[in-house]
């Protein structure tokens, strides 16, 4: 994952996406909501995006996040449900420089 600012790499991280059956879907969207997450599996903050999947571990399932993890091991793999995993340190330090708003781009 890279967050850029214009032509500025802001950040860079490995994450993990969705695992077979269950893709990440790629293609162009947007973060609809950020919060600070009651269910554990989410990490210490999240990204609700525009983007939908198959099932995601999203409350009320379909939409897909961009959420912390608490099983950081697991970074670099295909093993969400369609949500995109980031390490909790990334995460929070996402916080601050992405917005309501912000376009995504997912790429294979």
């Amino acid at each position: 994952l890279e967050v850029w600012n214009n032509r500025r790499l802001l950040l860079k991280t490995r994450v993990a996406v969705g695992r077979p059956g269950m893709e990440t879907p790629l293609g162009l969207f947007y973060v609809t909501w950020q919060f600070v997450p009651t269910a554990p599996v989410l990490g210490k903050y999240a990204f609700e995006t525009s983007a939908y999947s198959k099932l995601s571990d999203w409350p009320g399932g379909g939409i897909v996040g961009i959420h912390g993890t608490f099983m950081p091991w697991l970074l670099g793999q295909a093993v969400s449900h369609g949500c995109v995993r980031v390490g909790n340190r990334d995460i929070v330090r996402m916080r601050s420089l992405v917005r309501l708003g912000t376009p995504i781009q997912v790429v294979a």
